[in-house]
């Protein structure tokens, strides 16, 4: 499995720094693993106009209404999907502190296959490392089990308190959590990657024990992230 770099930039870049990332990364040669740039929506149409043919476009939410309509600033995924965006990050931490459910979560997610968008679907721990991670495992992804078994989805480990905190679990706990996720949904063929203060620092450690990592901070600079890309590249060769 080719390892997956996923860059969520949240609301950080502004269309000078996107230009100016873009204009830096196109000379720049993934290899054998595939990266996917998440920028604010509005930013999507820049990215896809650098066409940049080693990277994949990635959405950071999609509206829970599946179809075109009468809903005033709602983005569907068939929308996207016509930017050429082949993922979502959905359930990450900060859209659920706005108060979105599972449901809702599941309902975009059910959205984002329809329109053939691969939903990266974020879970993991509020507060510290778990003493029984087969609970907060279950606790965590049981509404996934409800997702038919061939579903096209990626599964990414970032514990809340870890998400700018410069801190990160021990890899045996990184890699417990991750083995028992895989275990628990049966989905041996979907990519269970981490996230949460990722760095160049941490990334090889971390790319050891996981199919790939989802990149916030780190990903904003196109030095560091380009660092990231080569320690993925040098792993899987």
């Amino acid at each position: 499995m080719r390892k997956l770099l996923i860059a969520n930039w949240k609301m950080n870049m502004n269309l000078d720094s996107v230009r100016a990332f873009l204009n830096n990364f196109s000379a720049l040669d993934t290899n054998n693993i595939e990266v996917v740039i998440c920028p604010s929506a509005i930013h999507i149409p820049i990215v896809r106009d650098y066409n940049l043919s080693h990277i994949s476009i990635g959405a950071q939410d999609c509206s829970i209404f599946q179809d075109l309509g009468s809903k005033t600033g709602e983005v569907c995924a068939s929308m996207l999907a016509e930017f050429g965006v082949k993922y979502i990050i959905l359930g990450h931490c900060e859209r659920r502190s706005m108060g979105e459910t599972e449901d809702i979560i599941l309902t975009k997610i059910h959205a984002s296959l329809r329109a053939n968008i691969a939903p990266i679907i974020c879970f993991g721990e509020d507060e510290n490392m778990c003493t029984d991670i087969c609970a907060m495992v279950q606790q965590k992804l049981s509404f996934l089990k409800k997702l038919e078994s061939n579903a096209r989805i990626i599964v990414a480990y970032e514990p809340v308190w870890s998400i700018g905190s410069g801190k990160t679990p021990d890899n045996l706990y990184i890699q417990s959590v991750l083995t028992h996720a895989r275990q628990y949904l049966g989905r041996a063929d979907s990519p269970f990657v981490y996230g949460g203060s990722v760095n160049i620092s941490n990334a090889q450690d971390i790319l050891e024990i996981s199919d790939g990592l989802l990149i916030g901070g780190a990903s904003l600079d196109v030095v560091g992230f380009h660092s990231i890309m080569m320690s993925a590249s040098n792993h899987a060769l």
